[in-house]
């Protein structure tokens, strides 16, 4: 995947937990009558399912196991930080 589907699939994730979060329902519509192509959008349904199980981008969880996983995240990489001194400049 090149680094501008990684873009729009991050941006359309992005959208979808900021709309989960605010509580909002997502409306559904067929893609054609948004002028969307069905066969472009299944490509990048593909390519998330993809990246999900490859574990690239978290998924398919609760909020519980995706609070857990980003604690986790945090934990890692202050190890990292702290074990080689990393500092901000």
């Amino acid at each position: 995947m090149t680094t501008k589907p990684r873009l729009v699939a991050g941006a359309a994730l992005l959208l979808a937990f900021a709309a989960a979060a605010a509580g909002a329902a997502l409306e559904t519509a067929a893609p054609s009558t948004v002028g969307v192509s069905a066969a472009r959008l299944e490509q990048i349904g593909a390519a998330l399912r993809a990246e999900v199980q490859q574990g690239a981008i978290p998924g398919g969880n609760s909020a519980e196991e995706f609070g857990t996983f980003i604690q986790a995240e945090i934990r890692k990489w202050d190890e990292v930080i702290r074990r080689n001194n990393i500092t901000a400049d």
